[in-house]
């Protein structure tokens, strides 16, 4: 895993939107706190490991609109409004 989303609800509300990299160049410069409370915490076990958990198949096209999606969401503190969410499957509209 280098990037992981994870939405959750009806609306698709970003959770996390983590990169393996930035959390370990976080950790190392003293700031994982920040970042985490930013962007979430990585999963820490591949997903496929998660009870209950249910994959959503995307492209990569849809992972990049989900990301920049769920980036700006948590970045930003809120629904971007110049973002376009509806370019992957269950996004909110």
């Amino acid at each position: 895993m280098v990037r992981q989303i994870e939405l959750r609800g009806p609306d698709d509300t970003p959770l996390t939107a983590t990169s393996w990299p930035e959390w370990q160049e976080a950790e190392i410069a003293g700031r994982l706190r920040q970042y985490e409370a930013a962007f979430g915490a990585t999963a820490g076990i591949p997903l496929r490991e998660w009870d209950g958990y249910e994959p959503q198949p995307l492209t990569s096209a849809e992972f990049e609109s989900a990301w920049l999606w769920a980036r700006a969401f948590l970045g930003g503190g809120g629904r971007p409004a110049d973002v376009r969410v509806r370019s992957y499957p269950g996004a909110p509209p």
